[in-house]
């Protein structure tokens, strides 16, 4: 994935201006509809990870939660704030949240895209909108995903149009977003200290804000590896009986049931395919396609039966270098739509998993 082979212009800015609208009024009406049914079938939004980070909203001076970071916690304590005259619900006011980043986050892709395709630039982001059955659930359940990745997706957007400021900013907020972030933006960060394009000082201004958030919270805790050791426990270790690695895949499938196994099908899809790529991407040296590949495979390998469905809901960066790597599967892609039966075939199937996915939320 080279910066240094991009072609300019792209394309015409009304068109590029035309397919980001396209696209962020398909995203905002998919995120619209799908929380409508949800809340015709009374769902509760609230819960779990979502109550943890409303009530972090309201002890920003101390953030040093084990396994929330205080970027999103930050957020809504400002929308409290913007929103205390309107007796908004923290549903909806997490609703919002999530809905803003989703469509920021999609047109971002797109723009990402666009740099180095942009024949798919719109396509592309098509099947990142509704990758199979996470596309649009991740965000209708307002945790802090639709933001850690919109904000990925604009640290990246940066990096590749070498501006490393940017790139650093935007980074910072990343990593104070979600830990699942870490290993994407450290390895985006190596690849670009190697190709030139991030000096030594911009690798040090992007990792001092977790460094003095990991110091300043181990007098708080009274063990220095707090930020991660938790994560480690629960994430990783799990319970009793789990397996040290590839727990996701093994212990999942020795759960059988209809739900695991297609959970099952949907992870081992994700990790052959980044391994396929990231042949791809090393034989080419695509060292920023590589940054985004490998997160996904060690994931894969590393969280347990659990919590694997994570890497499904970050994993679907994948889109991105797969539309960029020349590989077997590029052409795969674009020798399928070549077929336009095909091709509205499978956007079809990509939209009904999401409202599988969405009868499932209500039925489990």
């Amino acid at each position: 994935m080279s910066t240094r082979s991009v072609p300019a212009p792209l394309q015409a800015p009304k068109q590029a201006a035309i397919e980001s609208i396209g696209l962020a009024c398909v995203a905002l009406v998919s995120f619209i509809v799908l929380v409508a049914i949800l809340s015709a079938n009374n769902y509760k939004f609230i819960y779990g990870d979502t109550t943890r980070y409303w009530f972090l909203s309201f002890s920003l001076a101390t953030p040093f939660d084990p396994f929330f970071l205080p970027a999103y916690p930050a957020v809504i304590f400002l929308a409290r704030q913007l929103t205390a005259g309107l007796h908004a619900s923290s549903a909806q006011v997490l609703l919002v949240l999530s809905g803003v980043f989703f469509v920021a986050g999609n047109v971002l892709f797109l723009n990402v895209l666009r740099l180095f395709n942009p024949s798919e630039a719109f396509a592309g982001s098509l099947l990142f909108l509704f990758f199979p059955f996470v596309g649009i659930t991740a965000a209708i359940d307002p945790r802090s995903d639709s933001m850690a990745m919109a904000f990925l997706l604009a640290s990246l957007l940066m990096l590749y149009a070498r501006r490393p400021w940017g790139f650093c900013l935007l980074g910072i907020l990343a990593l104070f977003t979600h830990k699942a972030l870490w290993p994407f933006i450290g390895l985006t960060a190596v690849a670009g200290l190697y190709r030139r394009d991030l000096k030594y000082y911009h690798a040090l201004v992007l990792a001092a804000p977790v460094v003095l958030l990991w110091l300043l919270g181990i007098p708080f805790h009274g063990r220095a590896g707090w930020i991660l050791m938790s994560h480690v426990q629960v994430q990783m270790i799990g319970p009793q009986g789990t397996l040290p690695l590839l727990d996701g895949i093994i212990g999942t499938f020795w759960l059988g049931g209809s739900k695991n196994i297609m959970k099952l099908i949907v992870v081992m899809g994700l990790l052959f395919s980044s391994l396929f790529l990231i042949y791809y991407a090393g034989k080419a040296r695509q060292l920023y396609a590589l940054a985004l590949l490998v997160p996904i495979a060690l994931l894969c390998v590393v969280l347990n039966r659990d919590e694997i469905w994570a890497v499904v809901r970050f994993g679907r960066i994948i889109v991105l270098p797969a539309l960029i790597v020349s590989s077997p599967l590029l052409d795969l892609w674009l020798r399928l739509k070549s077929n336009r039966t095909v091709v509205w075939t499978i956007f079809a199937l990509l939209i009904a998993s999401q409202f599988a996915f969405v009868y499932r939320m209500i039925v489990f």
